[in-house]
């Protein structure tokens, strides 16, 4: 069935919510907290997350709010599982950020995520991905920019769609076949996604290229890599990725491949 075409007209839920979003900024500070540090360093020296501490309040606050909507986005009911999840819920803790979120933010974020899911503006139309490709793609690109216009434009978070998507990860996989003799399914390539954003490349060309034991055997020896220097989107690779794992083992192993860092020195 093809994709329906509904667009989300909500303005003055959007003033309303562009107002919540800054007046919660205003009012987080990090303090010198011993919680805060050990977190901290647990995320910079075992997970790979190495963020200022201006984009680590970006990236508590984004988690905060979406956090009720994060499982039914991906799909996944592992969430909880992940050691990344159970350090930032300290951090939202320690800083009684839930409490802090206006209702307008809620509200906004309900609404949009209900009007998406009863239209099923997820789901592709050529029947591949559906259950394993995040389906937040379109609710994230519009998150960032009403989070801050700014960082969009300065950053340029861009989400490929998957025809674009499907070009690339083939054509890669040509040019290594070509010019290396290697096949990128096989064991000893590695792949490194610098921008992973939400996983759509790591996710699709695994879902459509790999068999259930090529997947499994790259995914234990993290040759299917990827890094990006926003946090919910790196959050949400990860989590897709651990749930394609699942999928394909019944048992849950953490994803330590993936990396949110700003730099390429140590990727």
């Amino acid at each position: 069935m093809a994709k329906k075409k509904f667009k989300w007209d909500g303005k003055q839920e959007l003033a309303s919510l562009k107002k919540g979003i800054k007046e919660l900024k205003g009012n987080v500070e990090w303090g010198e907290s011993p919680v805060v540090i050990d977190v901290w360093d647990q995320l910079y020296n075992v997970h790979n997350i190495d963020l200022t501490e201006d984009r680590l309040l970006t990236a508590v606050l984004e988690y905060a709010i979406l956090k009720p909507l994060l499982s039914t986005l991906t799909g996944s009911t592992l969430i909880g599982e992940s050691s990344i999840t159970r350090l930032f819920d300290v951090l939202v803790e320690e800083q009684h950020i839930r409490e802090k979120i206006p209702e307008a933010i809620d509200d906004y974020y309900i609404k949009f995520f209900s009007f998406y899911s009863e239209h099923e503006c997820w789901w592709d139309d050529d029947g591949k991905g559906d259950d394993l490709l995040p389906r937040c793609t379109e609710f994230m690109g519009v998150f960032h920019k009403l989070f801050s216009d700014e960082r969009v434009l300065k950053e340029g978070v861009v989400y490929t769609p998957k025809e674009a998507v499907d070009f690339i990860n083939n054509s890669v996989a040509k040019i290594i076949e070509e010019e290396f003799a290697d096949k990128i399914t096989m064991e000893n390539v590695v792949m490194l996604d610098p921008f992973g954003g939400t996983g759509i490349f790591n996710i699709r060309f695994a879902d459509l290229n790999l068999t259930k034991e090529q997947f499994i055997t790259k995914y234990n020896n993290g040759s299917l890599r990827f890094n990006d220097i926003d946090f919910i989107s790196y959050y949400i690779n990860l989590i897709c990725m651990e749930k394609m794992y699942f999928q394909y083992t019944k048992e849950y192993k953490e994803c330590t491949f993936g990396s949110c860092k700003d730099t390429f020195k140590d990727l």
